[in-house]
C-alpha cells in the first residue's frame, strides 16, 4: 500500500539510521531490517521498466522525482557500506538494483526546471561513487556545459531562497564531493555569502525574490544548515560556522534531523 516513492526512500535512510547506531533501541533490530526489505522491495515495484518513478500528483516517468529519491537511497546505502558488520539480508541486491536502474534512466532522461539538472547530476554522482560507468559522468557533463545558472550577487536562476535554493546547493556539494569537481564549490560559496543577507532578525529567509511557489511564503534558515555546515568544515569558516550555529538556536531540532545520516 505504499504509493510515494520519495518517502519510502526516505524511510528506508531513516530505518537505517536507527539501524546501525549501537545508541538507538532499534540497533539491530530485525524487525527494522524487513521493514526495509518490505521498502526497498516496494521501490522496485513503483519503478518502471525505464528505471523512472511516478510522482502521483503531476509527474509520470519523471526523472528528476527519480533524482530525488537517489539521494536518501545513497546515504542509506553509504550508511551500510560504513557498517559492513551488520546483517542486512537481501538489503543490499534490492537497492542495488533500484539504483542501477535509475541510474539508466537519469543518464537519458529530461528535466522539468532548472534545479533538476543539478538533482540529477548529483543523483549520477552518488550513483557513480559506488557503481563506476562512464555514461554517468558523461551526462553530468553534459548539464554542467550548460554552466552554473548563477548571477553576480549570487542568486540561482529560480531565486526560490527557501527551497530550491537548499537543494542546488545540496546537488552542486554532492557533485563536488563525489566527482572531484571542486570549481563547484565556489557556486556554493557564492549562494552563502548572499544568504547573510537574506536572514532576517527573526530567523527567517527573505522569499519575496523567488520566482517559484515559495514567493512570500514565511520559511526558515532549515535548508541551508547542510551546506553551511559542509562548507564550514571545508573552509575552515568562521562566518559559516557561525551561521550553523545561529540555525541551530532559531530552527525546532526536528527541522534538522535530515542531516543524521549525513553526520552518519
Amino acid at each position: 500500500s505504499v504509493v510515494s516513492p520519495m518517502q519510502t526512500s526516505n524511510l528506508i535512510q531513516n530505518l537505517m539510521c536507527s539501524y546501525v547506531s549501537p545508541e538507538s533501541k532499534y540497533y539491530q533490530s530485525k524487525e527494522v531490517l524487513q521493514r526495509m526489505i518490505l521498502a526497498a522491495s516496494g521501490l522496485l515495484n513503483l519503478q518502471h521498466e525505464d528505471g523512472t518513478i511516478d510522482l502521483i500528483s503531476t509527474n509520470f516517468h519523471s526523472t528528476p522525482d527519480l533524482g530525488f529519491t537517489i539521494y536518501p537511497m545513497a546515504l542509506a546505502y553509504s550508511i551500510m557500506l560504513k557498517n559492513k558488520q551488520q546483517n542486512y539480508g537481501e538489503l543490499p541486491v534490492l537497492m542495488k538494483k533500484y539504483l542501477l536502474n535509475a541510474g539508466n534512466a537519469l543518464s537519458v532522461g529530461g528535466v522539468h526546471t532548472p534545479n533538476h539538472r543539478w538533482v540529477i547530476s548529483g543523483a549520477l554522482a552518488w550513483i557513480n561513487s559506488f557503481f563506476p560507468d562512464p555514461k554517468y559522468k558523461a551526462r553530468v557533463d553534459q548539464w554542467l556545459a550548460e554552466k552554473i545558472d548563477i548571477d553576480p550577487d549570487g542568486q540561482y536562476n529560480e531565486r526560490s531562497t527557501s527551497v530550491y535554493t537548499p537543494v542546488t546547493n545540496r546537488s552542486l556539494i554532492e557533485m563536488a564531493r563525489e566527482m572531484g569537481y571542486n570549481s563547484l564549490f565556489d557556486a556554493v560559496r557564492k549562494n552563502l555569502d548572499m544568504t547573510f543577507y537574506y536572514v532576517r532578525s527573526t530567523g527567517e529567509i527573505a522569499t519575496e525574490s523567488s520566482n517559484r511557489q515559495d514567493k512570500y511564503n514565511q520559511s526558515n534558515m532549515a535548508g541551508y544548515y547542510l551546506a553551511y555546515n559542509y562548507m564550514a568544515i571545508l573552509d575552515k569558516d568562521i562566518r559559516y560556522a557561525g551561521m550553523v550555529k545561529y540555525i541551530e538556536s532559531t530552527v525546532p531540532v526536528n527541522q534538522l534531523d535530515y542531516m543524521l545520516p549525513y553526520f552518519l
